[in-house]
């Protein structure tokens, strides 16, 4: 297929060719159902982030249309809770609509592990959640269908050698104060890759951890799990 992209006036025309490409993702019954109930949410995404949501879709866009892999990169503080969530449903929804040769990993200032409530809030509603040991560390192995490949879900530093180092789309889930400038992730990326990142917007999410240990701690994770999601969706609906 031809496909015809105007870049700041500049036509680029392009032939689209599979490259890295992943079959399209036949869900879980369980998950097909939530996500089908996460798209009755899409409408209560704020105009402010989908905006920003709009920009990610267009840098996926203008990848695919180049034939060249879409590599987002989903950085927070730890790598534990939000980069997580949002590396798996960037994942996932792109496999759920068809949308081709796109690569979700995610990294932390700092390696942790994964929380617990993690792997909880996944299984219920409906991933297949299974702990192993990656290089000594515990990590989950995440599936959502069956012809998919499993995703390594591990909690890392945002240079590991896992993640991709040039030409990627960084999305820093952490706000500035958690996220600073001169010394944040933005920078850092910029100054320890040969490229570093194409790309680079901030998504903030709300921590959930100061709700472990709580009563609502479940509910909390719940809800951030939904959030993540539906606007993965509203993103990956807009690629085009």
């Amino acid at each position: 297929m031809i496909a015809l992209l105007l870049l700041g006036g500049i036509g680029l025309l392009a032939f689209r060719l599979p490259l890295n490409s992943r079959p399209q993702a036949k869900l879980y019954p369980a998950l097909a159902e939530y996500l089908k109930s996460a798209k009755k949410d899409l409408e209560t995404i704020p105009a402010s982030r989908r905006a920003e949501l709009d920009k990610i879709a267009l840098f996926i866009q203008n990848k695919r249309i180049m034939d060249k892999n879409a590599n987002l990169l989903f950085v927070s503080g730890d790598n534990a809770r939000r980069s997580l969530l949002a590396q798996v449903w960037a994942q996932v929804a792109a496999d759920y609509l068809g949308v081709e040769n796109v690569h979700a990993f995610s990294g932390g200032n700092i390696a942790s592990t994964v929380a617990p409530t993690i792997q909880k809030t996944l299984e219920k509603i409906g991933f297949q959640v299974n702990p192993v040991t990656l290089s000594g560390q515990p990590a989950y192995e995440l599936r959502f269908d069956e012809k998919q490949p499993a995703l390594t879900l591990f909690s890392k530093v945002y240079t590991d050698q896992a993640n991709p180092k040039n030409n990627f789309g960084l999305i820093l889930t952490c706000d500035h104060t958690e996220c600073p400038g001169p010394d944040g992730p933005t920078d850092r990326i910029a100054k320890s890759t040969v490229q570093g990142p194409a790309f680079k917007i901030t998504l903030p999410y709300t921590p959930p951890r100061t709700a472990e240990g709580q009563a609502n701690e479940a509910a909390v994770y719940d809800a951030l799990n939904r959030q993540i999601a539906t606007e993965m969706l509203y993103l990956f609906s807009n690629v085009h």
